[in-house]
C-alpha cells in the first residue's frame, strides 16, 4: 500500500514538471537580446547582525564611500533582515561605514572594485555593543576567490555575490582541477573523486550526487575545498577530496525554486527553503529528477563464405526511464561563540525501469527466412539511501583552534529484478513452442554507522600546531542473488542454486592519528603523521556454518612538505 501510494506521488510530480515546463515553453517566448556592457557593474552585499545574539539589525545607517572622491557616495538603510545592497558601483577604493542606535560606529575600510573582481559579499558584518565598543575600523581582509593554502586550492564562492544565482553543480564546474562530466559524475584531474559536505562524507552514486548538487543553490556554499593531497584521516583516496563547506545563509525566511526541462526527455524541479533567526539557521532542499528516453536500433550484416552467402539482420527498441527524489535538512544552532551543533537528514531515491526488445533474423542466399527469434530483456531498480549525521564543534580562543565530533548513520537499500525472455519463431513470426525464460533478483541491503573525533591546535609560535584524531567505522551488508529457470511444461520457476548467493558481510575500522606541522616561512611547511589502522572483517554465508573472517593491523608513518606557489 505505501508503495502504491509512494509511486503516484512520484507520478503526480512528474506530470507536474512536464506540465509546468511544457506551459513555460509555450506562452513565454524565447527573447534574444543584445547584450550592453555594464558601465559601472561593482557590487557589494552584505547583512548587518549583533554580535552577541546574531539577531539581524534592521535600519542601520549604510554609507559607502570613494575614496579618491568623498562626492560619490551611496547611503541606505538595512532591511528588516539587515541586508544591504549596493550597485552600479565606479572602479576604486571604497569604506563602508555602519552607525546603529545603540550601537558602536563599524568603518570597514580598502574595499576594492576593480575589473577583475568588481563584485563582493561582506556576509555577515557583526556590530558591538556601544558600551564594550565606542568605534571599531576594520581594514577589509579581501579574500581571493581562488587560492592555495594548507595543501588545499580553495574557492570562496562566499566571498561572490554572482555566486548565490548559480547551483552548486555549477560552482563545480568553475572551480580549478575539478570537472564535471555529460553524466554529472565528478572528476578530480580525470579521476572520480571522494565528496564531503562540511566534512562529512556523502554515500551516493554519480547520478543522485548530481540530483542532491542541483538542488543546493550557490547562495548556502562558503566555499570548495580541493584537497589534492588529503588529510589523514582521507588518506585513501587516492583519486582526491572536494570539501564542499556550507554557509547558514540570510536573515529570515528565503525560498527558490528551480525548473528544468530537456529535448531528449528529461525534466526536473528542485527547490531550497531556508529560516535564520538568532542563533538557529534551518536549510532545506528538495528536488525530483525525470528522464525517458526511447532508442531504435538495427544494423544488416552480410557474411561470406566460398561457395555461399548469408544475412543475419537485427530490428531493435528499448526505452528507459528514471525517477529520482532526493530531500536535505540541515539544521544549526549556536549555543555560544565557542559551542555549536549541526544535524543533518539527507534522502535520496532512485527508480529505473529498462526494456529491450531485439529481434534477430538469419537469411540464407536465396534471400529466404531460415531462422527467427525475439529477445526481450526487462531491467528494474530501486533504490533508497536516507542518512543522518550529527556535528558537535567546539572552538578554542585561537581562530585555528578547534574540537570537531562527527556521527553518523547512512542506510542503502537496493532491489534490482531482470527478466529475460527469449521466443523462437517460425518463418512466419508463428511461435514454434521453443522458448526460453529466466529471471534474475537481486536484493541488497546494507548500513554504514560511523563516529569520528578531530582535534586541531595552533601553538603560540604560529607556526607550530598538531591535529589528532580518532574513528570507528562499521559496515553491514546482506546480499541475496536468486537465479531462477523456467521449466516447462509446468511452467514454474526453479531456483538455480549454483548461481544464487546469500551472504552477510561485515567490516569495522578503528584509527587513531596523530600528525605535526611546522610553517618555516608563509609559503613553505612540513609536516609528520603517524596514522594507526586495525580491521575486523567477516563473511557469514547462509546454508554454512563457517564464519570466513579476516583481521589486519595497519601502523603508517607520513612524512612530508609542500612549498605553495602564488
Amino acid at each position: 500500500m505505501n508503495s502504491c501510494i509512494l509511486y503516484f506521488c512520484f507520478l503526480y510530480i512528474e506530470l507536474l514538471v512536464k506540465f509546468t515546463a511544457f506551459y513555460f515553453f509555450l506562452f513565454f517566448p524565447v527573447c534574444i537580446a543584445a547584450q550592453k556592457t555594464e558601465t559601472n557593474p561593482g557590487l557589494v552585499i552584505g547583512t548587518i547582525l549583533d554580535a552577541d545574539n546574531s539577531r539581524a539589525v534592521p535600519g542601520a545607517t549604510i554609507t559607502l564611500t570613494l575614496l579618491t572622491d568623498s562626492t560619490v557616495q551611496h547611503d541606505q538603510l538595512s532591511l528588516k533582515d539587515g541586508e544591504f545592497i549596493f550597485d552600479k558601483l565606479l572602479f576604486g577604493y571604497y569604506r563602508l561605514r555602519v552607525n546603529a542606535a545603540g550601537y558602536a560606529n563599524l568603518v570597514i575600510d580598502s574595499i576594492h572594485i576593480r575589473p577583475e573582481r568588481f563584485d563582493f559579499d561582506l556576509n555577515d558584518i557583526r556590530l558591538n555593543k556601544k558600551s564594550s565598543v565606542m568605534n571599531e575600523v576594520t581594514v577589509y581582509a579581501e579574500k581571493p576567490l581562488i587560492e592555495n593554502k594548507d595543501g588545499k586550492i580553495i574557492f570562496n564562492t562566499g566571498e561572490s555575490a554572482l555566486s548565490s544565482g548559480a547551483t552548486t553543480t555549477e560552482l563545480l564546474k568553475q572551480t580549478p582541477l575539478v570537472n564535471v562530466d555529460n553524466d554529472g559524475k565528478i572528476l578530480l584531474r580525470g579521476k572520480e573523486v571522494k565528496i564531503l559536505i562540511d566534512d562529512k562524507p556523502v554515500e551516493l552514486d554519480s547520478r543522485q550526487l548530481q540530483d542532491l548538487m542541483e538542488s543546493m543553490p550557490g547562495s548556502l556554499i562558503e566555499k570548495i575545498e580541493v584537497m589534492t593531497t588529503p588529510p589523514p584521516q582521507y588518506a585513501n583516496e587516492r583519486g582526491g577530496v572536494i570539501n564542499i563547506v556550507t554557509k547558514k545563509g540570510k536573515v529570515g525566511f528565503n525560498a527558490r525554486i528551480n525548473i528544468n526541462y530537456g529535448t531528449r526527455g528529461e525534466a526536473g524541479m528542485s527547490g531550497n527553503l531556508s529560516y535564520r533567526k538568532n542563533k538557529l539557521a534551518i536549510n532545506f532542499s528538495a528536488g525530483f529528477g525525470y528522464s525517458e528516453f526511447n532508442g531504435n536500433s538495427y544494423s544488416y550484416r552480410q557474411n561470406f563464405y566460398t561457395d555461399s552467402v548469408n544475412y543475419f539482420n537485427t530490428l531493435g527498441q528499448s526505452n528507459n526511464n528514471n525517477r529520482r527524489p532526493n530531500t536535505r535538512l540541515s539544521i544549526d544552532y549556536d549555543l555560544n561563540k565557542q559551542h555549536s551543533f549541526n544535524v543533518t537528514a539527507q534522502y535520496n531515491g532512485n527508480s529505473t525501469k529498462y526494456e529491450n526488445s531485439v529481434e534477430y533474423s538469419n537469411i540464407n542466399r536465396f534471400y529466404e527466412l531460415y531462422k527467427l527469434s525475439n529477445r526481450t530483456t526487462t531491467t528494474g531498480n530501486k533504490n533508497h539511501t536516507p542518512g543522518f549525521n550529527i556535528t558537535y564543534t567546539i572552538k578554542g580562543k585561537h581562530p585555528k583552534e578547534m574540537l570537531r565530533i562527527i556521527s553518523g548513520l547512512n542506510v542503502n537499500d537496493n532491489e534490482n529484478e531482470r527478466d529475460f525472455y527469449q521466443q523462437y519463431l517460425n518463418p512466419d513470426h508463428t511461435p514454434n513452442g521453443s522458448d526460453s525464460t529466466q529471471e534474475q533478483n537481486t536484493f541488497s541491503k546494507n548500513n554504514t554507522i560511523s563516529a569520528r573525533v578531530n582535534y586541531d591546535k595552533p601553538f603560540a609560535d604560529n607556526k607550530t600546531s598538531v591535529n589528532i584524531g580518532a574513528g570507528y567505522n562499521r559496515y553491514n551488508n546482506h546480499y541475496v542473488l536468486n537465479t531462477a529457470f523456467m521449466k516447462k511444461p509446468e511452467n514454474v520457476f526453479v531456483k538455480n542454486e549454483i548461481l544464487s548467493n546469500d551472504f552477510r558481510f561485515h567490516q569495522t575500522i578503528y584509527h587513531v592519528r596523530a600528525a605535526m606541522r611546522y610553517d618555516f616561512v608563509p609559503d613553505f611547511y612540513i609536516n609528520s603523521g603517524l596514522l594507526v589502522e586495525f580491521t575486523q572483517t567477516y563473511f557469514d554465508i547462509i546454508n554454512n556454518s563457517n564464519r570466513y573472517s579476516n583481521n589486519y593491523f595497519i601502523p603508517s608513518i607520513c612524512n612530508g612538505h609542500e612549498k605553495v606557489d602564488k
